[in-house]
């Protein structure tokens, strides 16, 4: 698995679908802070967000890629100029299917659920298959690609 492949994958995707509206030059963010619906009030400077059909991911820190379902995300604020995000037509499970298997993911849960980690074995509709335990898809809080490096 190769991550540098999948940004280029999304980044492709986002720019074909900008292609066909050739209506407006559109520029996009480079930065932007979402904050979860969670007790906690959390926020995250996500840096090269990509928005998919049900999710926004981008770059926490250098090697920290983070996914964040849209179910969890209360909001999204631009941090540059740009107020458009990358865009993929890919849905959370088709994401995480085409390009994560076999990609150790932390994946964090609403309320006082520890985090698991583990190899994504499969994708199965709305479940996935971590290690050796199933997980409804709809449970996921956020899920974390911690270890970037190893992937290049």
């Amino acid at each position: 698995m190769n991550i540098e492949a999948t940004l280029e994958d999304l980044e492709a995707q986002g720019y074909f679908q900008s292609q066909s509206k050739p209506i407006k030059q559109i520029n996009i963010s480079k930065k932007v802070r979402i904050s979860l619906l969670d007790d906690d009030q959390s926020s995250f400077l996500l840096t090269s967000p990509i928005r998919g059909l049900d999710f926004i991911a981008g770059f926490v820190s250098v090697a920290n890629w983070r996914i964040f379902p849209s179910r969890y995300i209360q909001s999204a604020l631009f941090l540059d100029e740009e107020r458009e995000l990358l865009s993929s037509d890919l849905g959370l499970a088709e994401l995480l299917e085409q390009k994560f298997t076999d990609v150790v993911l932390r994946i964090s849960f609403d309320k006082q659920v520890p985090d698991i980690c583990g190899d994504l074995r499969s994708v199965d509709g709305d479940w996935l298959l971590i290690g050796n335990q199933l997980v409804p898809i709809n449970s996921v809080k956020c899920i974390a690609v911690e270890n970037l490096s190893k992937l290049l």
